[in-house]
């Protein structure tokens, strides 16, 4: 029985069972709920001499807690924003205005001064452009993610609420571009908080501030010079610093190998993994370490050993559990496990050529190549089956998440004509990188002789956009509008960092809530309808990224380094996917390639070196009322957690489409390789492919098929695919299936 509260300044009155009542009654308007039951259930929750917080957190967690419904999660929603106004404004009435805020955070030392803006533009932006009530339409996942997450904050608190996030990030980049600035933050705002255009996680936190934006994902390379791994250590540690998620692959020489002409052996790459390790996760990113994917390959003496760093069961000084590890591998590998026939093991220190021809398209020349190497007695070199070697590698991929990435046709299937050595963290970026051979010294220098590949990164809400052409358009044009002021204006940690970046002008635009947009239209991903509409919604996206950017290298100038890509000779995607995708689907191009391919041709390229991805976006799941990337849906209803908090997802419009959605575990794997090769030959980079396989137990020990794991991983080479990123499985036919934790970059980078 509750006869006494404690107001928020410490005061004890009369509990005012109206008050309580008043407040419920608010948040379900117009929603059709029985806000009296969630009183009552709030009212049981508490003691007497509880505080009017408690009873307020009481009612939200009857709502999401006790309830899993859209209706709900809306009433939570609405009475957790009433508690951020509260506490940040001191209620609704005292809601700043937009050019209140501004010199407020720029008088913290928080936000840029922007001094563009005259008091009419503040007038207009704040009468014409803002609109809180939207605030109100945000489920309570919505709100935790934008608030408890992406908000500006000190050390006293929480200084924004969801409506100013937008509209700080509107404002920054209209300060940045060429033309009508109350146009481009009204098209900004608009697009960012009616949930067309999905932002990720560094966006929110440093866009607009003083810190400034750091690029979404970075990509290091390092040899087998002590320079080079010296400057790689620091390019992973700065890069984690300064909130990126951090892809390497590092070449050097195995194990026992002779160092100084045979002085002494080589230990291997197990103790420089662990320093790069320790370099990522040194500095905290959104309250949790930084994280590190490296990249190994086929050919490596040390690659079961590389395989098993993450397996518990590994010995502890070989275990190396806390980065990620991709497997690679090309054609000719792929055909050795098709053959089930042998498979030469080598290190880079004897057979440096070979290596190197592991990052390009041509089978006939590795292969030429790798019979030198295997018919040269004086190599040393073991020899393995390659069906083995791969089930080694699949089942750490089922026991401990491995990735995996294919180095031929991520040099095939590119705008790029500089060579890529590895993926990033979490498997959808395909960027060149050079090697620092001279050491940290040229990492500082605007003529440095290696590169650091950057990748800024933006969503589209296909949902949201529901095949709009007109919208789509927008969204891109203005997607890789903000990519751009974040590649020009962004805080590198280097001075080559920036020269390169902004010479190339990488550009990730992901396709978001395709699932959701499947079930709007009642289409399934293991259908052959299905397919066809991945295809025309792949296409849609591809043509109308190369139209913006067409568009904006018109207004702004093409890429530097665009000449060290195809686009001036015309090049799409499509012209280099792989065919075999041709028969999935049956669906001609409907686009207009050919016209656009002349202008761009006659324009001598366009604005950004590549164009596509496609990321996780976990962390746009929760803000942007979405469903992941390209991903079906794990279920209805998914506790989702991450490093500081756990909330309740429910999949857009469930009651209404509940029947329509398709569930991941549903879906076999040849259907999603499927569906990803189609997007993939649209997609300049690569994919962050997930997959969900159940296996069931025996007497109680869990069964997993190699023969399935391979021919799974060779029909993801035979279509093309350049990556994959997690295996996601339950046994027995059960999943702690309603719980999901948030995966992939510490930053949020490329998890949008």
């Amino acid at each position: 029985m509750i006869d006494t509260v404690v107001k928020r300044d410490g005061r004890e009155e009369a509990f005012d069972m109206s008050k309580l009542s008043h407040w419920a009654e608010w948040a379900g308007e117009k929603l059709s709920i029985d806000w009296e039951s969630v009183v009552t259930a709030a009212m049981l929750k508490c003691k007497n001499k509880c505080t009017t917080k408690d009873l307020q957190y009481a009612m939200i967690e009857a709502c999401v807690v006790d309830h899993a419904t859209t209706k709900h999660q809306l009433m939570g929603g609405r009475l957790l924003i009433g508690d951020y106004y509260h506490t940040i404004y001191g209620g609704t009435a005292n809601i700043p205005s937009i050019k209140q805020q501004h010199d407020s955070l720029v008088k913290l030392g928080i936000v840029e001064h922007l001094t563009c803006y005259k008091d009419s533009d503040w007038d207009y932006f704040q009468s014409e452009v803002i609109d809180h009530t939207k605030d109100l339409k945000l489920k309570h996942t919505q709100v935790e993610q934008l608030v408890g997450k992406y908000a500006l904050r000190d050390k006293d608190g929480i200084k924004e609420t969801p409506q100013f996030t937008f509209i700080r990030q509107a404002l920054w980049y209209a300060s940045k571009l060429n033309g009508d600035k109350r146009e481009h933050v009204k098209n900004i705002y608009e697009l960012l908080s009616n949930e067309v255009v999905c932002a990720p996680t560094p966006d929110h936190l440093y866009v607009g501030t003083v810190r400034g934006c750091a690029p979404s994902c970075v990509v290091v390379r390092g040899e087998d010079t002590l320079p080079s791994i010296s400057a790689m250590m620091q390019a992973v540690w700065s890069a984690s610093a300064n909130g990126s998620g951090v892809g390497g692959s590092l070449e050097v020489r195995s194990s026992g190998d002779p160092v100084r002409g045979g002085s002494f052996k080589h230990n291997g790459k197990l103790e420089y993994y662990r320093s790069l390790m320790d370099m990522a996760r040194a500095n905290q990113q959104a309250g949790r370490a930084g994280a590190l994917t490296m990249h190994y390959t086929c050919l490596d003496p040390e690659l079961e050993t590389i395989a098993r760093m993450k397996n518990p069961t590994t010995v502890q000084e070989k275990r190396l559990g806390l980065m990620d590890y991709s497997f690679g591998a090309n054609a000719a590998f792929a055909n050795a496990v098709r053959g089930n026939t042998d498979w030469m093991l080598v290190s880079t220190y004897y057979a440096p050529r070979l290596y190197e021809l592991l990052y390009q398209p041509d089978e006939e020349l590795f292969l030429d190549e790798y019979n030198k190497v295997l018919n040269n007695e004086n190599i040393p070199k073991t020899i393995v089956n390659a069906r083995k070697l791969l089930f080694a590698v699949l089942r750490e991929a089922i026991e401990t998440r491995q990735y995996e990435h294919f180095t031929d046709e991520l040099n095939r299937n590119t705008p790029f004509k500089d060579k890529i050595y590895s993926s990033n963290l979490c498997q959808e970026i395909a960027l060149p990188t050079r090697a620092f051979k001279n050491g940290v010294e040229d990492l500082f220098k605007f003529d440095g002789d290696g590169e650091i590949a950057t990748c800024n990164l933006m969503g589209v809400n296909v949902a949201t956009i529901n095949l709009d052409d007109d919208l789509y358009e927008k969204a891109c044009y203005y997607s890789l509008l903000m990519i751009r002021c974040k590649i020009l204006y962004g805080n590198y940690p280097f001075n080559s960092m920036a020269e390169t970046s902004i010479a190339r002008m990488n550009a990730g635009v992901s396709i978001i809530s395709m699932a959701h947009l499947m079930a709007k239209h009642k289409m399934s991903y293991s259908s052959m309808f299905g397919k066809k509409f991945i295809h025309r919604l792949a296409e849609t996206h591809s043509f109308y990224l190369h139209k913006s950017a067409l568009k904006i290298g018109k207004e702004y100038g093409n890429a530097e380094w665009i000449d060290r890509t195809k686009y001036p000779e015309g090049w799409f995607p499509i012209d280099s996917r792989n065919h075999s995708v041709d028969n999935l689907s049956h669906q001609p191009l409907k686009r207009d390639w050919e016209s656009l391919r002349k202008e761009i041709i006659e324009n001598k390229g366009i604005a950004f070196s590549v164009l596509e991805t496609s990321v996780p976006s976990e962390s746009s799941s929760m803000a942007q009322n979405a469903t992941n990337s390209l991903y079906p849906i794990r279920g209805g209803v998914i506790t989702k957690k991450d490093a500081s908090r756990t909330v309740q997802w429910i999949a857009p419009e469930w009651e209404e489409l509940k029947d329509s959605y398709q569930i991941a575990w549903d879906v076999c794997s040849s259907d999603m390789t499927e569906v990803y090769a189609i997007v993939q030959g649209f997609t300049g980079q690569s994919i962050s492919a997930d997959y969900w396989m159940t296996h069931y137990a025996e007497d109680g020990k869990v069964s997993v098929s190699g023969a399935s794991l391979i021919e799974d991983w060779l029909y993801r080479q035979k279509l093309g695919m350049k990556s994959r990123y997690y295996i996601n499985h339950k046994t027995g036919g059960v999943y702690a299936g309603n719980e999901q934790e948030s995966g992939g970059c510490s930053s949020g980078g490329c998890t949008l």
